[in-house]
C-alpha cells in the first residue's frame, strides 16, 4: 500500500475487520474444531513443527489462475493462459470481496471468495497471506499459545505469538526458518518502506513497526511526509487508535 493509498478509511476498515476476526480466538466451539485439524504429534512439538505441518496443510491461491477446463496454459501466445479477473464487493467482513476470474478463451469461471470466518478457510484450506495468516493464528490459539495478527498495511499480514515473554514473528506463508523470529526479513528482501505496521489481538492494537525496521528514522520521515501532504491520513497516537479499536462493535 502505497501513501497515496493509506488512509483513514482503510486503517479503520482494517480495525473494523480484525476485531471481528480476532474475536474468534475466543470462541470455544471454533478453537476446539480448529484444534482436531493438527496432528496429535504435532500438538506436543514446537512451533518449528506447527509451521512445517501448516505449510503442507494449506495451498497457496496465485493471483495469476490458469484455466483448468480448457488447459490453456499451454497456449504460446502471451498472457492467454491466464484467466482474466474481476473483483465483486461484499456486504460483510466475513467475505468482504470475491474474485472472479473467467477464461478469454473457453468462458469457463472460477470464484474465490475471500473468507474471514476461520472455519471457512480451515475448509477451504486455501487463500493468501490474510487467509492463512487468521487461520494459523487460530491453530496458536487453540493450542494455547498467545497470538495475534500483523498487518504492514502495504501487502502483508503476518503473525506474532508470545514466546520467553516477547512477541516473536511467525509467518506461516514462509519456508522454516525464515518463518520463524526473523521480523527484519520484509525489509531485507522485499524491500519494504514501511509507514505503519500493526498488531492485532481481540482487545488491543498496537503500532509494531520499529520490530520489524531496521530504518526507523526513515519509517519517521516517511510519517512526517504523509502529514504534511496529504491531510487526515496521519493515524493519531496509539492511545486514539486503542479507542478507536475498543469501540468497535462485533458484528
Amino acid at each position: 500500500m502505497s501513501s497515496s493509498n493509506f488512509n483513514d478509511n482503510a486503517v479503520k476498515s482494517s480495525f473494523f475487520l480484525y476485531k471481528n476476526v480476532t474475536s474468534q480466538y475466543n470462541d470455544s466451539k471454533t478453537l476446539n474444531a480448529v484444534r482436531k485439524l493438527v496432528p496429535d504429534d504435532t500438538q506436543k512439538d514446537s512451533l518449528e513443527s506447527l509451521l512445517k505441518w501448516f505449510k503442507g496443510f494449506m495451498h497457496w491461491m496465485p493471483a495469476n489462475l490458469v484455466c483448468g477446463n480448457c488447459n490453456s496454459g499451454t497456449n504460446n501466445a502471451k498472457d492467454a493462459g491466464f484467466m482474466q479477473r474481476k473483483i465483486e464487493i461484499g456486504d460483510s467482513w466475513k467475505i468482504p470481496k470475491t474474485e472472479v476470474y473467467t477464461c478469454n478463451l473457453c468462458g469457463a469461471m472460477q470464484y474465490f471468495p475471500r473468507h474471514n470466518e476461520i472455519l471457512k478457510i480451515s475448509n477451504s484450506r486455501t487463500g493468501r497471506c490474510g487467509e492463512w495468516s487468521i487461520l494459523f493464528g487460530a491453530v496458536l490459539n487453540s493450542l494455547s499459545y498467545q497470538s495475534r495478527i500483523v498487518q504492514d498495511y502495504l501487502d502483508h499480514c503476518w503473525n506474532e505469538v508470545m514466546s520467553d515473554g516477547r512477541w516473536v514473528h511467525v509467518d506461516s506463508t514462509l519456508d522454516y526458518p525464515i518463518s520463524l523470529d526473523h521480523p527484519h526479513y520484509y525489509e531485507k528482501s522485499w524491500g519494504k518502506k514501511y509507514l505503519y505496521v500493526l498488531s492485532f489481538s481481540s482487545y488491543r492494537v498496537e503500532d509494531v513497526t520499529q520490530r520489524y525496521t531496521q530504518d526507523w528514522q526513515s519509517v519517521l520521515l516517511r510519517r512526517q511526509d504523509l502529514k504534511e501532504t496529504e491531510s487526515g491520513t496521519q493515524l493519531g497516537s496509539i492511545s486514539d487508535l486503542q479507542d478507536l479499536y475498543c469501540s468497535i462493535k462485533i458484528s
